[in-house]
């Protein structure tokens, strides 16, 4: 037993250390990017010409590019500047450079008075969470808080619809579509979910083969199987009743805004709406006409859920397997507060990497290490992540 204990101590000594150096490395980025924010202020002071000159001075000394050093002055002038709590968490080694990035990214054409606003929401949760879940977080607030914007955006999305050819140098091409992304997402769940079925009856081609074999059929007019898909909109119901422009959430895909939202949830029997908590946000049933727990309870776990709950996994649920926290083997019953989403990686870890994983309410689940790390994942609503 001293033995076992000793190994497990050596193994936390060293993902504190591993911690400690991330800290560090988010404390010398900050550090960087404030002293390139710095001489780029310095050298703004003496004029234009010498401030057109910054990016090929500071590639020099840092044997870099210009456009890289061009980009890293741009970080470093709206971390420092429009983003200062931002280099704050950075500095301190509660968020990492991508995370940071990721933020200037997606508020880069807003004011500062709502960038700063973005931040406030994002920011106190980035510590424990991982670079998708910042970036999904940060593109649902920045689409709240400005929502004339990000209907704009779905517009012009619209209008700049396309699709594209390019002709690849190993004898491979590539054909592209792009467009409204409700309606790009819906289509790659009918090539997915016709793959994962032809998959299950045994053909030996990968998921990623079927999919582009399914969408040359479709296309070329070699397959004519159609297959009914589900989306599952969250939407809050100020939303819906056209008194709120708060954006809903397509379950897989991220953001939509709250005139798209009415469009989808006006009558497609391909959108499931999503009844959800007023007070907490949490999924409490999906829509009558369609699935009701505990006929549908695989479904409703999944859409409560929403994604794999294994520590910060971001895998959609619809994707998962549905397990039993408590085994079944065990005397774990099919119930909601015993039924999960796990992908199959995740399941693995549970079932054969000596992890546990406990649900002390539902949609709550608490994970334990073998080295005695503890993650909980708690219920959250789409529509506040």
């Amino acid at each position: 037993m001293s033995t076992t204990l000793g190994i497990l101590s050596k193994e936390q000594q060293l993902l504190h250390q591993l911690q400690a150096l991330d800290r560090q490395r988010s404390a010398i980025e900050a550090e960087r990017l404030r002293l390139l924010a710095e001489y780029q202020k310095l050298r703004a002071q003496e004029g234009d010409i010498a401030e057109r000159s910054t990016a090929d001075e500071i590639g020099l000394a840092l044997h870099i590019s210009r456009d890289y050093a061009a980009a890293q002055l741009h970080l470093a002038t709206d971390l420092t500047e429009r983003l200062p709590a931002t280099w704050d968490a950075l500095h301190a080694g509660q968020v990492d450079l991508a995370k940071a990035r990721a933020l200037v990214e997606l508020t880069a054409l807003m004011s500062i008075e709502d960038t700063r606003a973005v931040e406030a929401k994002v920011l106190p949760k980035a510590q424990t969470r991982t670079l998708a879940q910042v970036r999904a977080a940060a593109r649902y607030h920045r689409d709240r808080i400005d929502p004339q914007a990000a209907e704009r955006r779905r517009q012009r999305a619209t209008v700049d619809r396309t699709s594209t050819y390019e002709p690849l140098d190993d004898g491979a091409a590539e054909l592209t579509l792009t467009g409204p992304g409700d309606q790009i997402y819906l289509a790659w769940l009918v090539l997915d979910t016709l793959a994962r079925r032809i998959k299950a009856a045994g053909d030996d081609r990968t998921l990623a083969q079927l999919r582009h074999d399914i969408h040359l059929d479709l296309i070329l007019g070699k397959l004519n199987e159609r297959v009914q898909v589900h989306a599952y909109l969250h939407v809050p119901a100020t939303t819906l009743a056209g008194i709120g422009n708060d954006p809903g959430i397509l379950a897989g895909y991220g953001p939509v805004t709250a005139q798209a939202c009415q469009e989808l949830a006006s009558g497609n029997a391909l959108w499931r709406r999503v009844f959800t908590d007023p007070v907490t946000g949490t999924v409490k049933e999906v829509d009558r006409r369609t699935y009701r727990p505990p006929d549908g309870l695989a479904e409703f776990v999944q859409v409560r859920d929403h994604t794999c709950v294994g520590p910060g996994c971001t895998r959609p649920a619809q994707y998962c397997q549905t397990d039993h926290t408590i085994n079944w083997a065990n005397g774990g019953c099919t119930v909601d507060d015993n039924l999960g989403p796990l992908c199959w990686r995740d399941h693995r870890l549970k079932h054969l990497c000596q992890w546990s994983l406990q649900q002390p309410e539902p949609g709550r689940y608490v994970w334990i290490s073998p080295v005695g790390q503890r993650h909980e994942v708690t219920p959250e609503s789409l529509l506040d992540p």
